[in-house]
C-alpha cells in the first residue's frame, strides 16, 4: 500500500486525538473547572466529528490516489436510486437497532462493567446535535467508502 494510503488511514484516529485535547486544552485555559471539562468535550462531540471529517476531506482532495478521486465521482442515475434506496433501509435499520438494542445494552454494560462515559450519556449527546451529524455522515459519508473494493 502506498505511503498515502496509509496517512489516510492514521489521519482520522490522529485528528480525533488532536481535536479532543485541543478542546481540553483550551476549555482548561478558558478556566473551566476540571470536573466540567469531560462534560463539555463530550457536548462538542458533533463539533469534532464534522471538524475531523472535513479535515479528512480536505486531505483527500490534495491526495493524487486514483482510488480517493475515484470514490467521489457521481454514479449513474440507475445506480443512484438503488445505492439510495439500499442506503435508506441499511441506515434505518442502524437507526432502529441502535435505539432499541444498542443503546440499552451499551447503558447496561456502562453501568456493569464502568466506562469513562456516564452511562445513559451517549444517546442525548448524539441527539443534541442532529443537524451537525446528519452534515457529517451523510454529505460526508464517501470518506468511509474511499477505499471500498
Amino acid at each position: 500500500m502506498p505511503y498515502k494510503v496509509w496517512l489516510l488511514l492514521i489521519a482520522g484516529p490522529a485528528f480525533f486525538l488532536l481535536a479532543i485535547f485541543s478542546l481540553s486544552v483550551i476549555l482548561g485555559a478558558r478556566r473551566v473547572p476540571a470536573t466540567e471539562i469531560p462534560e463539555r468535550v463530550t457536548a462538542l462531540a458533533p463539533h469534532v466529528l464534522l471538524g475531523v471529517l472535513l479535515c479528512l476531506r480536505v486531505l483527500m482532495t490534495g491526495s493524487a490516489l486514483a482510488e480517493v478521486k475515484d470514490a467521489w465521482r457521481l454514479p449513474g442515475p440507475g445506480r443512484s436510486v438503488g445505492d439510495t434506496i439500499i442506503g435508506l433501509g441499511v441506515g434505518a435499520l442502524l437507526g432502529v437497532s441502535y435505539l432499541y438494542w444498542l443503546a440499552p445494552l451499551l447503558e447496561t454494560m456502562q453501568r456493569r462493567y464502568g466506562d469513562f462515559v456516564p452511562p445513559g450519556a451517549v444517546l442525548p449527546t448524539l441527539s443534541r446535535g442532529i443537524g451537525l451529524f446528519f452534515l457529517a455522515n451523510v454529505l460526508l459519508a464517501p470518506i468511509a467508502h474511499t477505499f471500498k473494493g
